[in-house]
């Protein structure tokens, strides 16, 4: 496995001083599955300069021969959490070229984001939140987390955010329904993206209407899939607010009872969402989030994967 990914890692690499050659390697179209074997690809200034059967080498041209490997396009996990400057080449390693943090310290990641763009740090392009926003402080102390409580709190932090240049404005499930309205507001006034998980208080359509860019983790969606939704919503914002586990635990079990496949694939046909894999909150509920992929999929609904790695998941990818 190690040796067909191999090719990514020279990709990934900084090629300073001369072209690199790719002979006799089989080119993977991801779109239809089939392979083009013995091809050429050229790379000049780390960009695709040419592909095809027989490539001229000039002299201070680096070669590979590929033979027996193959060329993909360089993968994405849409949901990581960057908390270790180790983590990073793992991801090349195994063919992910750019990830997406949902949540670190930004000023840390972005430091390794310049060491990486110079070529002194191996790793993937990045996209950052930085901070994330919650209505409560992080219980992870490697999450650092922006606070938020009202409306004018969310507008505030977006501006700061904003003025540090991230990619996006991450957040998370206990950030309160009207601080997450001014939020998306400030958002799409500025021409920024809103991502992470649906806020307790919010209604996944809700979510999808205010144009959050994406939906991770697919929280709330069995909620939206429930024809007692509001009833369900409310239970289950008190019990959060009264620290009541016995009222979650009836929750769950009432969530996947009123489960309504059929209202599922109308609603999804409105949504443009995204889902990234990790391991469900409700107890029981992985069969039906699996059918729930498999319904947004077949609607049109945009998929993408992350893998919700941090420091101490990474090194189980260290060794193929």
């Amino acid at each position: 496995m190690l040796s067909r990914f191999l090719i990514c890692v020279y990709l990934c690499s900084s090629v300073a001083n001369s072209d690199l050659l790719i002979r006799n390697a089989t080119i993977i179209d991801v779109a239809t599955g089939r392979g083009t074997p013995q091809r050429s690809i050229l790379i000049h200034n780390s960009q695709i300069a040419a592909i095809g059967p027989s490539i001229h080498a000039l002299k201070a041209t680096r070669i590979i021969d590929a033979s027996g490997k193959f060329v993909i396009p360089g993968l994405w996990d849409m949901h990581v959490h960057l908390t270790a400057r180790n983590q990073l080449p793992a991801y090349p390693l195994h063919g992910v070229t750019g990830v997406r943090d949902m949540g670190s310290d930004y000023d840390r990641v972005n430091l390794w984001r310049g060491e990486i763009e110079k070529g002194s740090l191996i790793g993937p392009h990045i996209e950052t939140c930085g901070p994330p926003l919650d209505g409560v402080p992080s219980g992870n102390p490697k999450l650092a987390v922006r606070v938020v409580h009202t409306p004018e709190e969310a507008r505030t932090v977006f501006n700061q955010l904003d003025d540090e240049s991230v990619d996006f404005i991450g957040i998370l499930p206990q950030l309160p329904r009207d601080a997450y309205f001014a939020l998306v507001e400030r958002a799409r006034k500025y021409y920024s993206a809103v991502a992470g998980d649906v806020p307790a208080t919010v209604s996944a359509l809700e979510a999808v209407e205010a144009r959050q860019k994406s939906i991770d983790h697919m929280s709330g969606i069995l909620l939206a899939c429930s024809s007692e939704e509001k009833r369900l919503r409310k239970a289950y914002v008190e019990a959060i607010e009264q620290h009541d586990s016995d009222a979650l635990e009836d929750f769950q079990t009432a969530a996947l009872e009123t489960f309504n496949a059929q209202k599922a694939e109308t609603l999804f046909q409105r949504m443009a969402l995204f889902e990234t894999r990790s391991v469900p909150t409700l107890a029981g509920s992985h069969e039906k989030l699996a059918t729930l992929v498999l319904e947004m999929q077949r609607a049109g609904v945009a998929i993408l994967a992350g893998s919700d790695r941090s420091e101490e998941h990474t090194s189980e990818l260290q060794s193929p």
